[in-house]
């Protein structure tokens, strides 16, 4: 009955998540530039790892449970993380190169196509190639002292699971710069956002100050050059340019505030805005609850993992982190464990949503493509799928580092009555698919344990300067704080 339950609960978060990730792509692609395909590529690109998030506590939940035949979820993960690769490296590029000419009447569709598979090429050669060296690449040695975990993590690999964790630690490797640059930023800002947020007749105050102070320097400009006679200096002709377009944003903006005024339940919501606060101050405690007990857990990874590098900084007992004692406890009564851990991770990918809304599609630092309701181009959805994707996978993986005793093991005990810890025998304690997985990966190639730990520190450095960065940092105009990066797009830029 309960193993039915679990498949029920992962079956309705997977179709909420279909549903929810379809409506968020509608809304942002530009109406004028949408197109089927490219809309099911970046609503699925956001869904897949959605999908193998849901199934974590499903794997952690199959330990305990005899009517659970645990091995299948590694087929389940494998089948999912191959649907990803392909995403990731095929159809998101082929969507994006076929959707660069969208317009553009010269260009035929079969030309579109044909040039779309021959960049894709490129990138399709890219995965062969991982693939490949996975296949030929050697599990890692390990230390005799933890013998029965090395045992019980590489003695049933196969070629094609080398190749395939292989391949996925590469895109663990690329997508955890995204989630640095983006999820710590969210973490820390998407709840401070709330906190600081003012309403809708704030907001109007705020613009028609900031035009007031434009139009006066627009005016001293003007006045300067008008009394003089001279021609108009570079700098300041510079400066008027830069003024005029600020004057058209928040224009824009104006209007925009205007139209919310005039809808009811904008404004009946607006006069509840208190309620915004109140959730910013739970999703900031929150925030801080969840950057404490990572750092927690990799300060006692670098203090009490005996075998280090070698086994990914493991630790042969269970850490103090609250959250995860937290989570062997609700695992005792499912499905707590399921909805708490599908609400953590649900906060965390809403935390990097928000990010790269704010801080825009980026290449490093290089801005892409804008994020905006009903005025995003294909490519920057299909650039926000590859990047959520990239971001997600790395989120279910971190559920090692967040709560590492209950994704290895849940609340399984050994035969003395105590927590399992990775020196105990398998078939007394059983390791969760993802955390043998997770063990494969760093466990074969130090580099990638050395790596992801480095990478660890610097998000939680960076979420914990963001606190005090949005806390501290002098506060801007409310036109400024939201449309910091807001592009007006005319017709002819979007054609």
């Amino acid at each position: 009955m309960i193993k039915g339950l679990a498949w029920t609960f992962f079956s309705i978060f997977a179709l909420l998540s279909i549903i929810i990730c379809y409506f968020i792509i509608k809304y942002y692609h530009s109406k004028k530039l949408s197109n089927g395909f490219s809309t099911f590529i970046a609503t699925f690109s956001l869904v897949l790892p959605l999908l193998c998030f849901w199934i974590l506590p499903v794997d952690v939940y199959s330990l305990t449970s005899k009517s659970f035949d645990h091995t299948s979820l590694k087929y389940g993960y494998y089948i999912l993380f191959g649907i990803i690769l392909v995403f990731m490296f095929i159809l998101i590029p082929f969507a994006y190169f076929y959707s660069e000419d969208k317009g553009d009447e010269q260009t035929s569709q079969k030309s579109r196509i044909v040039w779309a598979l021959i960049y894709t090429t490129i990138t399709f050669i890219v995965i062969m190639v991982l693939f490949l060296i996975g296949l030929l690449a050697q599990p890692g040695s390990t230390p005799q002292k933890n013998e029965s975990w090395s045992k019980s993590i590489f003695n049933n690999e196969t070629k094609g699971d080398s190749a395939i964790i292989f391949s996925i630690a590469c895109l663990l490797f690329i997508s955890y710069f995204d989630f640095i640059k983006y999820t710590s930023y969210g973490i820390s800002m998407f709840p401070i956002s709330l906190i600081m947020k003012k309403n809708i007749k704030y907001q109007k105050e705020d613009v028609e100050n900031q035009q007031k102070i434009i139009t006066e320097r627009l005016q001293a400009i003007e006045v300067k050059y008008a009394t003089s006679g001279k021609k108009m200096s570079r700098s300041d002709r510079g400066q008027k340019k830069q003024l005029i377009a600020e004057q058209e944003r928040l224009s824009l903006f104006s209007k925009e505030i205007k139209i919310k005024s005039d809808n009811c339940c904008i404004t009946c919501c607006d006069k509840l805005k208190v309620f915004s606060r109140i959730f910013g101050v739970l999703f900031a405690i929150i925030s801080l609850f969840l950057i404490i007990c990572f750092l927690i857990t990799i300060i006692e990874q670098i203090w009490k993992s005996k075998c280090g590098i070698k086994c990914g900084f493991l630790l042969e007992k269970p850490t103090n982190n609250p959250f995860d004692k937290l989570m062997v406890v609700l695992g005792k009564h499912f499905p707590l464990d399921f909805i708490l851990l599908i609400l953590v991770g649900a906060y965390l990918f809403i935390c990097s949503f928000y990010a790269i809304t704010r801080l825009q599609t980026r290449f490093l630092i290089w801005k892409m493509f804008s994020i905006y309701p009903h005025q995003t181009l294909s490519q920057g959805l299909l650039l926000l799928g590859m990047f959520l994707m990239g971001i997600t996978l790395i989120i279910m993986f971190e559920m090692m580092t967040l709560a590492p005793q209950y994704s290895t093991f849940g609340s399984k005990k050994n035969s003395s009555g105590n927590n399992c810890t990775i020196n105990d025998p398998e078939d007394e304690c059983p390791h969760s698919q993802i955390s043998i997985i997770y063990s494969r990966i760093v466990g074969k190639m130090p580099f990638f344990s050395v790596v992801f730990y480095i990478f660890n520190w610097i998000f939680s450095t960076f979420s914990v300067l963001y606190f005090f960065y949005g806390f501290f940092k002098k506060r801007k105009l409310q036109s400024q704080e939201e449309r910091a990066d807001y592009e007006i797009l005319s017709d002819n830029d979007i054609n």
